[in-house]
């Protein structure tokens, strides 16, 4: 796994992590790197982990399917809109209030 920056800034005041503790773990059932980080300026302490890409490419296969789910759901409804607005016919149209359209 690449390390990252060696001169990571300090959420806090800006100041310089130092790496204390680093150790091989599991997150998101994915393996990765825990470094335990501590500010050498206001002594701020955090935890990072070091994911791996490919946790990041199956993340974004699900963000993507979760998209195109929603899609889908938005194309059904503009399609029964539609059908509902052309069944009704003449003068005023009665409004379903579960069904808002703009108007044109």
């Amino acid at each position: 796994m690449p390390n990252p920056p060696p001169n990571l800034p300090c959420p806090r005041c800006g100041g310089r992590l130092d790496v204390k503790d680093s150790r091989p773990t599991t997150f998101r059932a994915s393996a990765s790197v825990r470094r335990r980080r501590r500010c050498a300026a206001c002594s701020y302490t955090m935890t990072t982990y070091e994911i791996t890409d490919t946790m990041l490419i199956d993340t974004e296969a699900q963000l993507n399917a979760v998209m195109r789910s929603a899609r889908r759901d938005y194309e059904e409804l503009g399609v029964m809109i539609a059908i509902y607005e052309q069944t009704v016919s003449g003068g005023e149209q009665p409004r379903d209030p579960s069904i808002t359209t703009k108007a044109a």
